[in-house]
């Protein structure tokens, strides 16, 4: 390819720039050259020009002096061909004077004075000019008489086609003429000269003008073909040497080039080879060095692939170690290399394998027991530092043959990992680059050993609870799904036991986070001491854990292991030198009779456990069929129930609040209520909170019950509408927005509205309190449903920002007989006045009762006693307005003698 034509780039721009080089001078001094030529020629043309009309004026005068040595002949006829016409010549010549030539407008006149007349001859043209015009070739020449401007003559010799005439017209009229004149689109040299007339003849000057064309010489020699041809060829020289010179020199350049294309295909077995003692030379012996270098830098780069690809496969640490040190001699120039990993439990313990340069082979594993100096050396060197080979010990000494080394520590998370260990034969070769070559390896083993521990991090992330480093839901699922596929096999049962704490939430409300942490974390302790290397402890998170008894085959077992669980909780715990106590529930489900796979198992666990929440708690439960029964019908009334919210299934029922004083109707409460279902109104509240539809129910009925009120005639509408909040909807965040949106869409007043909160909602969730003080604030009704029931004290019922103190029915029910139901509602009411509230005794349902509840001082009643509760608006707008035409003015005590049943039982929002 170097032979046959230029092989790159440069080398034709090289080329180019040649040609130019060459061709630039040639053609600049060509031009020039022909210009100066042409000046030259034209200067020597103009100076011929004026010699040949000198010479032709000379001839001219020796034309007159011919002519006038005829003139006494002309009349005898002998040289009649002069003459046109002569008249006065004298007899003899000595009566002829000095002649006179005029110009006359197509002959000349000769005149001379005689005595009695004047000599008058017409020169004959013909003779005068023809026989005279002596031109060079392509000359053209004109003669005029100076004073009368008549053109004597205009013509040339050899026939020169010249249009002579109309060009002497233009050019007589010009002033000045220059040495040059154009003439239709023509050049023309010109070169004029006077002829001053004063012997033989005298008379008038004549000028003299002669006409050449300025390229009629240049046309004549060919320069116009020559000069382009010479130019030519010139540059075709030049571009030949060129060519030659370039191939020649770029020929190094094109080697070069094929080797970077080689090296770019990692090949760099074939060096270049440039035997010139010139700066190619000297490129070509760099380039070779070069390629070395590459070559065992792309074999380090290689080998680093590899161990990398081994740590993203997630290979063994001895696998991606072995390599390391099978390759570690094209990373070092080290004699010996060790490499140490400690054991991940007990950090004075390292294993070892070693490599020599000698024979790049891997030795055996080696331990190594390490003090707490060499530990300490360890993890500060992060750069080498030279100790002596007896720092591996005694077998290692020998194999290095007493010579000295280079540790370097590796580290994570100031943890050591491992170390490495460079033998060299002298001290002189503990180099710079040497320590920088090794730092480089530790790196890389770093890498390795560093990534075998974020696996193991991760994977303790992902199956390990961080909080108690037991077995986290993932870990636990996969287990359990061994532990069924391991005893099916073998045809054995196991017992999966679901455990959760009765009162985590008072003890992390009073202790804090991190003490709800500790006291987890002391739980998880008990429950492992507890189990066997068989069982799997586990915690799903927050208070639930979860135990695999592997090695249980029967229910008695089960049970007697949870029991005795339950009581080691039971009893206080130090958490943070403060004791706290706190009771399990738990629920075992037995493989394979309460389930087959691990996800049944799981569910009937759970299930056993809220089972045994719902029986008193602090107790062990069994899966049984009733409860899954219980558990199925719970799921079809959830799905029901989400389809009755979401289609406008379910219905309002009002229960009048009467003034006990006045009779007068000072409130309704709002119940729920699921026309054409088979679901308990408790059922469906307890099924709604439960499973974490208590939001979306609560929020349908506030929605309603504003609406609905809205919509009743002003006069029929009651003081107020009552509706029950759960714990779930007062802890939402959003729970304020909501009331204060349905107030304003409906156009309510705040105190149209009481929400009415239970006892023992707030005696659990103690930071309600502040969210009840919003509300009030914002001019709502608060109530305190089911007081009595909870276990507030009397300093926390003070602090409480309620209006109303709801006495539940059970301390209502027979407080016409009973003297301690008397007293308790007695004292509510005089605590509730003291206190500035108002009290409302629910379910009263005779006439007696409430004849009691009046001399008891008690402000308002609700129950069957007036009415059951009415379904629909439209049924309480007409209870209303029956009340108000019938009842208005009468005692309360004699108008409810028997109780009206309106409609039928409804259960409000708890």
């Amino acid at each position: 390819m170097a032979n046959s034509s230029l092989p790159t780039r440069i080398g034709r721009r090289l080329f180019g720039a040649f040609l130019i080089v060459a061709a630039v001078p040639v053609v600049t001094v060509s031009i020039y050259a022909l210009g100066h030529f042409s000046s030259v020629i034209s200067l020597q043309q103009q100076r011929q020009l004026g010699d040949a009309l000198r010479s032709q004026g000379h001839l001219f005068l020796a034309r007159f002096e011919e002519m006038m040595a005829l003139l006494p002949r002309a009349q005898d006829g002998t040289n009649d061909h002069a003459f046109l016409n002569v008249e006065n010549l004298p007899a003899s010549d000595n009566s002829l004077g000095k002649p006179t030539l005029h110009a006359a407008s197509e002959s000349l006149i000769v005149e001379m004075p005689l005595e009695t007349a004047t000599l008058r001859a017409v020169i004959n043209p013909v003779w005068f000019w023809e026989t005279l015009v002596a031109l060079p070739p392509r000359v053209a020449m004109c003669v005029e008489s100076v004073d009368s401007g008549i053109l004597l003559y205009c013509g040339n010799q050899d026939g020169y086609e010249l249009d002579l005439q109309p060009m002497w017209q233009e050019f007589s009229g010009i002033d000045q003429p220059a040495q040059q004149f154009e003439f239709n689109d023509e050049t023309f040299d010109i070169a004029t000269w006077e002829l001053f007339l004063n012997s033989p003849i005298t008379g008038a000057n004549w000028r003299f003008t002669a006409f050449r064309r300025a390229d009629d010489f240049i046309e004549a020699l060919a320069l116009g073909r020559f000069l382009p041809s010479l130019v030519a060829l010139s540059i075709a020289v030049a571009a030949l040497f060129s060519l030659i010179l370039l191939r020649r020199r770029l020929r190094p350049l094109h080697l070069l080039t094929d080797a970077t294309a080689r090296v770019s295909q990692s090949n760099f077995s074939e060096p270049v080879v440039i035997e010139e003692a010139n700066e190619f030379g000297d490129l070509g012996r760099s380039f070779n060095a070069m390629m070395e270098r590459l070559q065992e830098e792309v074999s380090r780069y290689r080998i680093n692939a590899e161990i990398d690809r081994l740590i993203l496969q997630s290979e063994s640490t001895e696998t991606v170690l072995n390599l390391i040190l099978g390759r570690a001699f094209v990373f070092v120039d080290a004699q010996h290399l060790t490499i140490g990993v400690f054991k991940h439990q007990d950090q004075r313990r390292a294993i070892c394998q070693s490599t020599h340069a000698d024979d790049d082979l891997v030795g055996e594993i080696k331990n190594l027991s390490l003090s707490d100096s060499q530990l300490a050396q360890v993890a500060n060197a992060q750069r080498p530092i030279a100790i002596d080979s007896t720092w591996l010990g005694t077998e290692y000494q020998n194999d290095l043959g007493g010579q000295t080394g280079l540790l370097l520590g590796i580290n994570w998370h100031s943890r050591p990992l491992g170390f490495l260990f460079a033998g060299i034969r002298r001290e002189e070769d503990d180099t710079l680059v040497l320590r920088n070559q090794l730092v480089e390896l530790r790196d890389r083993i770093a890498v390795t050993l560093t990534a075998a521990e974020k696996e193991k991090e991760l994977f303790t992330q992902a199956n390990f609870d961080t909080l108690t480093g037991l077995p986290n839901r993932h870990l636990l699922e996969d287990r359990l799904k061994l532990a069924c596929g391991f005893k099916r096999k073998r045809g054995e049962p196991f017992a999966l036991v679901f455990l959760d704490l009765d009162n985590f939430k008072l003890v992390n409300d009073s202790l804090g986070h991190s003490g709800g942490d500790a006291l987890l974390d002391q739980v998880s302790r008990i429950l492992q001491a507890s189990a066997k290397r068989s069982d799997t402890v586990s915690r799903l998170g927050g208070d639930e854990f979860v135990v695999i008894l592997g090695g249980c085959d029967n229910p008695e077992e089960a049970n007697r292991w949870a029991e005795q669980a339950i009581h080691a909780l039971s009893r206080p715990l130090d958490i943070n030198g403060q004791l706290a106590q706190v009771n399990a529930s738990a629920g075992i489900a037995m493989y394979p009779e309460d389930g087959n796979t691990a996800e049944t198992l799981m569910r009937n666990a759970d299930a056993a456990m809220y089972r045994s929440k719902e029986l008193g708690r602090n107790r062990v439960t069994f899966f049984t069929e009733d409860i899954n029964r219980d558990i199925t019908r719970k799921f079809q009334i959830v799905t029901r129930l989400r389809h009755a919210l979401e289609n406008d299934q379910l219905a309002l029922a009002f229960q009048p609040q009467l003034d006990i004083v006045n009779g007068k109707i000072s409130g309704v409460e709002v119940l729920v209520r699921w026309p054409d279902s088979d679901v308990d109104p408790d059922e469906m509240i307890q099924v709604a909170e439960q499973y974490g539809l208590i939001g979306k129910l609560g929020q349908w009925v506030l929605e309603n019950a504003c609406t609905q009120y809205t919509g009743m005639q002003a006069e029929l509408r009651p003081p107020r509408i009552a509706v029950n909040v759960s714990s779930l909807q007062l802890a939402d965040s959003n729970f304020v927005d909501l009331v204060t949106s349905c107030l304003s869409k409906n156009g309510l007043s705040p105190g149209a509205l009481e929400l009415e909160i239970t006892e023992s909602l707030l005696v659990e969730n103690a930071g309600l309190v502040a969210k009840l003080g919003a509300l009030k604030d914002q001019g709502l009704t608060l109530a305190l449903d089911d007081f009595g029931t909870g276990f507030s004290s009397l300093t926390y019922l003070q602090k409480l920002p309620v209006d109303f103190i709801k006495i539940d029915r059970s301390f209502v029910t027979g407080v016409d007989t009973d003297r301690s139901q008397q007293g308790f509602v007695s004292a509510v009411v005089q605590l509730a006045h003291s206190l500035g509230k108002k009290t409302i005794a629910e379910g009263a349902e005779s006439q007696q009762e409430l004849e009691k509840l009046a001399v008891l001082g008690c402000d308002h009643a609700q129950g069957y006693v007036f009415c059951h509760p009415i379904l629909g608006i439209d049924g309480l707008a007409e209870f209303i307005g029956n009340h108000q035409r019938t009842h208005g003015a009468e005692s309360l005590l004699s108008t409810y003698a028997e109780t009206r049943d309106c409609q039928t039982t409804a259960t409000p929002i708890r």
